[in-house]
């Protein structure tokens, strides 16, 4: 068999089929009528099916537009089919050839000669479709039988309404072009196989549902076999595509750290370590999940299986200078210790980043060193998580990381929250984690919730906490017992220089007395707690008594939580005793106890005769034993007292009673806050109650949001008007200042005009006497000039006798001087004679020797 008859698609085969049925009946029509065509463009490249029709558009103009247009088909056709066998098709189809070229070209389809395809799915269902549906992606595997009526009209309702009835040709998506021009496709009507031409659809024809085809489609033998993982791929992609279009985004200033090529970056090397693929639909979620959390300079990456390869690029984001980075979240992460070195070092030279949570990275001793070694030249780390979540990646690391903590300490002045919970450090680590400790003064925030600290350690948290200023304490689910108890007791609470504000001892295996009385009694001298959880310890009736005395003193604790602490009425009556001289607790937390009706009816007491004196927000009362009497006093107790928000009745004995009464509470009473009531798991409680209760809480929260603008319109007025009247006292007081420096500048004003007028008197006497010395000064002068004058002219005289002198030396001179010139010129032209005559001789002379010497020889 050809591979065309493989790669058949059943869209084309639904497609095929109607179109040789409009062809069959369109040429019995003409046969019969002989209707004049109007004149057709042809083409020879492009072939098409051409079905000759009038006025269907004119028509559907024309109807409602809630009319569907197949019901059209149906009602003009139905009288045209008539038996079964009309719709054997005994020849091939003739084809008429059409430009495609044109894009306002119209396919025409005439009205009368058309067909009802609702009567031609119901009547050839079983001959054309049994085998090409098999390979659908509408096909439902779960039954053997076809597609039910409804889904088939309606895949053939969208698949006319785009190609027959739409008026434009539109070019199909890139996705489902069929690259074959003409695909040989299987006619399953007799079950032989027939050859088909069909030109390349450009149209939108196949259903939405059936556009993401597999390209190799199942072989004849398994042809009933339905890939329904790629089905589901399919649909799940498109809602997907869906929701992200939908996606509202809340804060529209939000401004994403990462950017996309970063995205990818990471996403790459997230397949990288997990050996897999690179697909984009993963790629998408991960991009939109990095748009969504991390903005604003956070990196929130928590459970995300990243590796080595991914903390490598987040090295190299984290050090890229460009990149504001302040939250870095990678716990639950697989990063080993190589990961985290490279963390560390992006961390070690950032400048930026404030917040470190590297919990759950499977790190070891080594990855833990290198931690605490990168933060000592760190400036701007605030708050390091190191913690161990529930799961199979944890970090595995020993009490030789403790000790480097000492070094950190001395070094790092920067580190204000340290959270090492579930790292089961021991008595050991805890006295190491203590001596880097004890003089510490920026660490604000310790939690060592399930390190394994024991009683051993009550020496050590005398020695820590009396120098150690922590405001911030989590000591849950270590076993410190009544002794750590009270060692702990002695510097955080009785300590009247300790600044803790909020302290967790929940699971510390405390048992009642000596642990809590001590603990209690020194809560009298706190003045800064304003948190204490006590949950999952033994408290009995006698703590409760000593609690409520102590707190009835306390001004700062404000939240109150005891769960599952064994508390029965006796106890709760202290404890409600003291609220009601208590002005700062908002938060009480008793659920998982033995509280029964008693309590209630204090409730009901405290709330109907002391309301004015409570502060009560927030009540817990879950997993307790109230029965319906119990929760009618406390309904009862709730319409006096209404500052109660939330109230939690979980998994009580509550019926009717209690929800009718609750109902009349929200609905009378005028100033009632509750907004949040939880009564789940309770007896039956009918489903129009609450819903009642659930009307009445939202029209509550639409109350006090209207309380709470009115309010801060109020306040705003009065502040204004505080500000007008500050302003007001300002001005006045400016001006009465303006006043007073007036009066004091016209004083000095007066002042300074008598000094004026007896500074000019004066000047006055003072111009006078200069006046009388300058003349006498002028009369000096001009004797003075006279005498000058007459000495000028004496000194002149002088000095014309003196040049006269000079100049006739200086003429004596001159003369001598020349007579001596001649002289001596003279006496040269002399000598000169003499010399000329004396040179003559010896001339003669030698002439004369000369011949004398020839005479000779």
């Amino acid at each position: 068999m050809s591979k065309y008859y493989i790669q058949a698609m059943q869209q084309e085969v639904v497609l095929s089929n109607i179109l040789e049925f409009f062809y069959r009946i369109q040429n019995k029509r003409d046969n019969e009528k002989q209707v004049d065509n109007p004149p057709r463009i042809e083409h020879k490249h492009n072939l098409i099916p051409r079905i000759q029709t009038d006025y269907i558009d004119t028509h559907i103009e024309q109807t409602s537009p809630d009319r569907d247009p197949t019901n059209f088909i149906y009602e003009s056709f139905s009288s045209t089919v008539k038996s079964k066998e009309q719709f054997h098709l005994q020849s091939q189809p003739q084809y008429q050839i059409a430009n495609l070229d044109e894009p306002k070209e119209y396919l025409e389809v005439n009205r009368r000669n058309f067909f009802s395809p609702k009567n031609f799915f119901s009547q050839n269902k079983d001959s054309l479709f049994q085998q090409s549906l098999l390979q659908s992606d509408i096909y439902s595997p779960r039954d053997d039988s076809l597609l039910n009526k409804n889904s088939l009209i309606n895949s053939t309702q969208e698949l006319l309404s785009q190609h027959l009835i739409t008026p434009k040709i539109n070019q199909m998506p890139k996705q489902i072009l069929i690259q074959k021009s003409r695909q040989k496709i299987f006619n399953i009507r007799h079950g032989s196989m027939r050859k088909i031409a069909l030109s390349p659809i450009k149209s939108d024809v196949i259903n939405k549902s059936m556009i993401n085809f597999r390209s190799q489609q199942p072989s004849p033998q398994n042809r009933q076999q339905l890939n329904l993982t790629q089905i589901k791929k399919d649909i799940l992609q498109q809602e997907q595509i869906k929701k992200r279009k939908k996606l509202k985004v809340h804060n529209i200033h939000n401004k994403c750290t990462l950017t996309t090529d970063q995205i990818t970056t990471i996403f790459k090397a997230k397949c990288t370590d997990n050996n897999i693929e690179f697909q984009q639909y993963y790629h998408d979620n991960f991009r939109d999940y990095c748009r969504e959390k991390c903005v604003n300079g956070k990196i929130l990456l928590q459970d995300m299986s990243m590796g080595q390869k991914c903390a490598e690029e987040l090295c190299l984001i984290m050090m890229n200078p460009g990149n504001y980075i302040s939250h870095v979240d990678i716990s639950k992460n697989p990063i080993k210790d190589i990961g985290v070195i490279l963390i560390m070092h992006a961390v070690k030279r950032s400048k930026t980043i404030i917040w470190l949570d590297i919990s759950s990275t499977e790190m070891t001793n080594k990855g833990a060193s290198r931690v605490f070694k990168s933060l000592k030249k760190n400036e701007s780390l605030i708050k390091l998580v190191m913690t161990n979540y529930d799961g199979l990646i944890k970090n595995s690391f020993t009490n030789h990381y403790v000790s480097q903590t000492v070094e950190l300490f001395q070094h790092n002045y920067f580190v204000q929250f340290l959270d090492l919970s579930n790292t089961k450090i021991g008595n050991y680590g805890f006295r190491l984690l203590a001596n880097a400790l004890k003089f510490n003064e920026t660490i604000i925030q310790l939690y060592l919730e399930n390190c394994e600290i024991t009683e051993k350690s009550s020496q050590v948290f005398v020695e820590l906490f009396q120098t150690f200023r922590i405001q911030d304490l989590n000591l849950s689910r270590n076993r410190i017992l009544n002794q750590g108890s009270c060692s702990l007791s002695q510097p955080l609470l009785e300590d009247q220089k300790s600044q803790i504000k909020i302290l967790y001892l929940a699971e510390c295996c405390i048992k009642e007395r000596p642990g809590f009385t001590y603990m209690f009694q020194c809560l009298k001298q706190t003045r800064f707690l304003e948190k204490l959880i006590l949950d999952q310890n033994e408290i009995d009736y006698n703590c409760c008594a000593t609690l409520g005395n102590s707190l009835r003193s306390n001004k700062s604790l404000k939240h109150l939580s005891m769960n599952n602490c064994n508390l029965d009425d006796r106890g709760m009556i202290y404890i409600l005793d003291m609220l009601a001289n208590n002005y700062t607790i908002t938060h009480l937390s008793v659920n998982h106890n033995s509280i029964g009706r008693e309590s209630m009816q204090r409730f009901s007491e405290l709330f109907h005769y002391q309301r004015r004196s409570l502060a009560l927000k927030y009540l817990d009362l879950s997993f307790n034993r109230l029965d319906d009497e119990a929760g009618y006093l406390l309904a009862q107790g709730l319409e006096h007292f209404t500052d109660v928000g939330t109230l939690n009745l979980r998994n009580n004995a509550i019926q009717l009673k209690t929800v009718r009464k609750l109902i009349d509470v929200l609905r009378t009473t005028r100033f009632c806050k509750l907004i949040n009531v939880d009564l789940d798991f309770n007896l039956t409680i009918p489903q129009r109650f609450m819903s009642d209760i659930q009307q009445m809480i939202s029209k509550n929260k639409l109350h006090q949001k209207k309380i709470q603008h009115r309010a801060m319109n109020f306040y705003k007025a009065m502040m204004e008007k505080v500000d007008c009247k500050e302003e007001m006292a300002r001005s006045n007081r400016i001006l009465e200042e303006i006043l007073m420096k007036k009066d004091e500048q016209k004083d000095e004003f007066e002042m300074l005009e008598t000094q004026l007028e007896l500074i000019k008197l004066q000047t006055k006497i003072m111009y006078e006497n200069l006046q009388s010395t300058a003349q006498k000064e002028e009369d000096q002068l001009k004797e003075q000039k006279s005498i000058i004058s007459e000495l000028d002219k004496k000194q002149k005289i002088i000095n014309r006798q003196k040049n006269d002198e000079v100049n006739n030396q200086y003429e004596m001179k001159y003369k001598v001087q020349d007579q001596s010139n001649l002289i001596i010129r003279e006496k040269r032209t002399n000598d000169r004679k003499w010399q000329s005559v004396n040179l003559v001789k010896q001339l003669f002379q030698g002439k004369s020797k000369l011949a004398q010497i020839k005479a000779g020889k």
